[in-house]
């Protein structure tokens, strides 16, 4: 795009005049006044100052674009996630759109990206850490950046049956019943089908359902073991 050039004077012609009754000549020069486009009560046009006056007059047939914005970015901190769990954040901004974002410095997670155009970091993080970055937001009118992190942690474990497989043969010895148990509450009563056991026999072609419980009953897991 052009930029037009403005110039106005307060006095546009040149010349000279002479004091009566003297010898004494006063030039007259023209003034440049200052003038930039301007759009005024929904006018465009020229807005002017010059030393004995101001003012505005309308351009017909000009459209005067005013200046952007620059984009000042108001997010001041992100929040953390999780591997393996969804996460998804929409950077704030102030500024005049479009806005066009990007990563200045440093790196997002693994496994989450930013959208150009939308300003969402989002994704699924598949490894635990911490990352720094600057991010960058940029429009006609300049640009603003913001350093931030995520912090990412690992996936919570679950606790899981010990020795005990998907499918046997019918006939097979019968398997004694254990979990790893995560953190203070023990996975200790088990049931197949419903009816509590210390071992799981696989004597009889079948689909078995198998549970393991905490004493108080707060947590249960299960598993279908195929028997053939």
């Amino acid at each position: 795009m052009k930029t037009s050039e403005i110039r106005i004077f307060e006095n546009p012609q040149f010349g000279k005049i002479r004091t009566a009754g003297t010898s004494d000549e006063l030039a007259i020069q023209p003034r440049e006044v200052t003038a930039v486009w301007a759009v005024e009560s929904g006018l465009h046009g020229v807005s002017y100052a010059g030393s004995t006056r101001t003012g505005f007059f309308e351009v017909p047939g000009v459209t005067v674009k005013e200046p952007a914005t620059p984009p000042v970015i108001v997010t001041t901190a992100l929040p953390n996630g999780t591997v393996n769990t969804n996460y998804s954040k929409t950077l704030e901004v102030t500024g005049n759109t479009p806005i066009t974002w990007s990563i200045e410095s440093g790196t997002l997670p693994t496994g989450l990206s930013l959208n150009a155009t939308t300003g969402v970091i989002s994704g699924t993080p598949t490894a635990a850490g911490s990352s720094s970055f600057t991010v960058k937001a940029t429009n006609d009118g300049g640009n603003g950046t913001k350093q931030l992190s995520i912090t990412i942690s690992a996936a919570p474990q679950v606790p899981q049956f010990v020795g005990l497989a998907d499918e046997y043969q019918a006939g097979s010895p019968p398997v004694p019943l254990q979990a790893i148990n995560i953190g203070t509450v023990q996975l200790t009563v088990f049931k197949v089908n419903g009816v509590t056991a210390t071992e799981f026999n696989p004597s009889a072609a079948g689909v078995y359902l198998v549970e393991a419980f905490s004493a108080d009953g707060t947590l249960r897991i299960w598993k279908y073991v195929k028997v053939k």
